[in-house]
């Protein structure tokens, strides 16, 4: 399926995740997607709809107004080709916002949100983009100044796009965990809240 990370850097990760909320109060995720930029079947719904109104426009001006089954078979046709290409085309024309998109589902769906003290992390690969995304929980984001991860996230998609990640991704892991430590270091008694072994997704 994802073939971006083996099993050996998928170890490392998890030790670099490990390492990393011994000093933080912090909750990492990583989350490894095949692609992110999946078909947006409504965009291609909408297009294919609205692409079929001049098409049976154009066939009942061919068949004289009476619209015989080939007529309606091509204008049908138009219409749906239109709407695949534009469900298939405008995720990857509109690739940030569908990487990032793919995160927040991912940050939902493995409940990321519901650590007790809302310090949960997301680091989010998109393999066959060349993509990363980084999303912390509420707490996080209220102590930690904007801007604070661009320069982690922008370093690993340098080391996604040149075949790196194994190396890239504990190295980023690394520095996330120290900034975290910065603002929430580990209490007595934390917790480890969140499974800390790489997540590989379709």
């Amino acid at each position: 399926m994802v073939t971006l990370l083996d099993d050996a850097a998928a170890e490392r990760i998890r030790q670099a995740i490990e390492a990393a909320e011994r000093a933080t109060a912090g909750e990492l995720r990583v989350v490894l997607v095949a692609r992110a930029a999946r078909p947006d079947l409504l965009a291609g719904a909408l297009v294919a709809l609205l692409a079929s109104v001049p098409a049976f426009v154009i066939a009942a001006r061919r068949a004289w107004g009476v619209l015989l089954v080939q007529d309606l078979l091509w204008a049908g046709g138009i219409a749906f080709a239109l709407g695949a290409l534009a469900a298939w085309l405008l995720p990857r024309l509109m690739l940030e916002r569908s990487v990032a998109r793919r995160a927040a589902e991912e940050f939902e769906r493995l409940g990321i949100a519901r650590t007790a003290g809302r310090t949960g992390v997301l680091l989010l690969l998109a393999a066959a983009e060349h993509r990363a995304v980084l999303l912390a929980d509420r707490a996080i984001d209220e102590r930690v100044p904007a801007g604070t991860w661009d320069g982690i996230v922008g370093a690993l998609v340098g080391d996604l796009r040149a075949g790196r990640a194994a190396e890239g991704v504990p190295r980023a892991l690394e520095e996330i965990g120290r900034r975290l430590a910065e603002h929430f270091p580990r209490q007595e008694g934390d917790m480890n809240e969140l499974p800390d072994a790489l997540e590989r997704r379709p």
